[in-house]
């Protein structure tokens, strides 16, 4: 699903070719604690409306500043530079842990697909849970190195549409997450 993962994926993939390994690493620390924890039936303790106002303004705030930083960076060009100012693996746990859309997603399609899985045992909640991240793993590899292993071809126009790009599309993600939140208690 696209999403703020995505953009700063790309964004780390211009530093490292193994950016993806880490940003996997740090969004299954969220994940499988939340597929076990859900997998054992105790999602309904998750589904609380202060947590996910919280992860809402949390995850917005945050990802408006990791657009902010990026779209103020786009301009410089070079080898070394930062453009969020988080380590690959920080960035897998912050884009994952402050996604509400992540949470939302594992609570209805990700439920069922639980639920599912653990209907024919435990094992194959395992093995599910193996291929799922191991997908998150290829996917956020193949876009890193994709990115990295192309940028030298990236003209400086190029450089500045994609990371003008995804800092846009980053802050549009964090302002959306915290109207999101926010807006149903202006409702009635």
């Amino acid at each position: 699903m696209p999403g703020p993962a995505l953009a700063a994926t790309i964004v780390k993939g211009y530093e490292s070719k193994n950016a993806g390994l880490f940003i996997a690493l740090g969004h299954g620390t969220i994940e499988l604690p939340l597929i076990a924890f859900i997998g054992f039936g105790l999602e309904q303790f998750l589904n609380r409306e202060p947590l996910l106002l919280l992860i809402g303004i949390g995850g917005g705030l945050v990802l408006i500043y990791m657009g902010y930083a990026m779209f103020k960076l786009k301009r410089t060009v070079g080898e070394g530079t930062k453009y969020i100012p988080y380590s690959p693996l920080v960035v897998g746990i912050l884009t994952t842990a402050l996604n509400p859309g992540f949470f939302v997603w594992w609570m209805t399609i990700g439920a069922i697909l639980i639920s599912i899985a653990v209907g024919f045992g435990l094992w194959i909640l395992v093995i599910f849970t193996l291929i799922h991240w191991s997908c998150d793993f290829i996917f956020d590899y193949f876009v890193t190195f994709s990115v990295f292993k192309t940028k030298h071809l990236w003209s400086e126009k190029t450089h500045k549409i994609v990371f003008g790009t995804c800092g846009v599309l980053l802050l549009a993600f964090g302002i959306w997450f915290i109207v999101s939140s926010v807006y149903p208690y202006f409702q009635n």
